[in-house]
């Protein structure tokens, strides 16, 4: 974290401090208090080196008291310069809104009274580039002064990749409210007549389908059971109409996702006469499945995005106490990642993080997981690890993995990566 004063200037007050002089470090009876300042410096890096930003906030007064470096790079100033400055003029959000909040809760807290952190997204805008981030703020106590604790995470990439599927899955409902749909007179599950377009959906010659049964429909004999079961029990208890998205299959036997409707001519005897409505909606079906996985996963190097990484790190740490075993995570950066783009280009420097992904999968075992945090920073999650020395052995041979070289677009890259541990 970014402090007022600088290192050597903390140096100095160390050594006021009582207890904390130079005799007193190599004295038998501080090893706790040496743990813990080295303890504090590691995590001051720590916090440096993230991509979030993490700011504190003094409550109700809105100045911002510590930062991380993070903050500084996204607002393109030295995190120095903005101690002491107000949460409003750095312009991260609605300032007046968050700062109504934080009063509001630091009533709670001083009262003892526990908090919940409160989230939102924004849009910020730097050099015309627009930056969503995800704030989380959290109002708590400090020797009795209240403070905020601030975290931001850009998740620009998974907002512009969430409204290009938005907008493919609103094209795709457009064509599918405008197109014909499949029609079906059945008695007895048995197809009294049909439409053309329900010829075209299952594959079938005209007219061949009138006096069949409605089990051509379905794979199996369970899947027509069932479908049946389900839809007249419906039409028999509410007397009103069936809906459902069901697998189906076309004459050729190719599976297909189709949404089913059926209205009952006589509400009290459905099996003599139903009509049904068919819609093909594979095409959205794959587009909804396609969303889905791009919300869990990194646009470029389809890894697990932060989302997915989260969910799994908290099953591996629940795991790792049962089993008694250990969790590592180990954070790889790649050294001079920015100069291969300003070189060679932005395509190459993307290629290159693809395949150093695909470098990090075939290190893994199955049960690991490798998530791309943004930019070039890869975040790595090892599960039941039994020996931490074990972990130095897999470091060194993932870095020696990979500072082999890369061939990218008939250009050799040589790269290497920097690479931190938390067991």
């Amino acid at each position: 974290m970014a402090k007022p004063s600088d290192s050597e200037d903390w140096e100095q007050r160390k050594g006021q401090i009582v207890g904390l002089g130079e005799r007193s470090f190599r004295k038998s009876y501080y090893p706790q208090l040496r743990e813990n300042l080295d303890r504090l410096e590691r995590f001051r890096l720590l916090l440096d080196r993230a991509t979030d930003i993490v700011v504190m906030l003094s409550v109700p007064e809105g100045k911002v008291v510590d930062a991380n470096d993070a903050l500084g790079r996204l607002l393109d100033r030295p995190v120095g310069e903005l101690l002491g400055s107000s949460f409003a003029s750095l312009g991260l959000g609605d300032a007046e809104k968050i700062m109504a909040i934080l009063s509001e809760d630091a009533c709670f807290v001083a009262r003892e009274t526990p908090v919940e952190s409160h989230s939102m997204l924004f849009e910020y805008v730097r050099a015309e580039r627009r930056v969503w981030l995800d704030i989380t703020l959290r109002t708590t106590l400090l020797e009795n002064d209240c403070y905020c604790v601030l975290v931001g995470r850009d998740v620009t990439e998974r907002k512009l990749a969430h409204e290009q599927v938005t907008s493919l899955l609103t094209e795709k409902d457009a064509l599918l409210e405008n197109a014909l749909v499949g029609i079906v007179h059945t008695r007895g599950r048995m197809i009294v007549s049909c439409n053309h377009r329900i010829e075209e959906i299952f594959g079938y010659a005209p007219g061949a389908m009138v006096g069949l049964s409605t089990r051509i429909f379905y794979s199996t004999d369970s899947d027509f059971s069932a479908v049946g079961e389900e839809a007249y029990r419906t039409l028999n208890e509410s007397g009103n109409q069936f809906s459902s998205i069901v697998a189906m299959k076309r004459a050729d036997g190719q599976p297909i996702w189709c949404e089913l409707s059926g209205r009952a001519l006589d509400r009290q005897h459905p099996i003599d006469g139903c009509i049904w409505v068919i819609n093909d909606v594979t095409e959205r079906r794959k587009a909804e499945e396609r969303a889905n996985y791009l919300f869990y996963h990194d646009v470029l190097t389809q890894l697990p995005n932060q989302q997915l990484f989260q969910d799994r790190l908290q099953q591996a740490i629940a795991f790792s106490i049962r089993a008694g075993t250990k969790v590592a995570l180990l954070l790889v950066d790649l050294d001079r990642f920015k100069v291969i783009n300003e070189v060679l280009g932005h395509e190459v420097g993307d290629q290159l993080l693809v395949e150093v992904a695909q470098r990090l999968q075939q290190s893994l075992r199955t049960t690991d997981t490798v998530s791309r945090q943004g930019g070039d920073e890869f975040l790595l999650l090892l599960t039941n690890v039994s020996e931490p020395d074990a972990i130095a052995t897999f470091t060194r041979e993932l870095m020696v993995r990979l500072s082999e070289p890369f061939v990218i677009s008939g250009h050799e890259l040589t790269t290497s990566v920097s690479v931190g541990v938390a067991i």
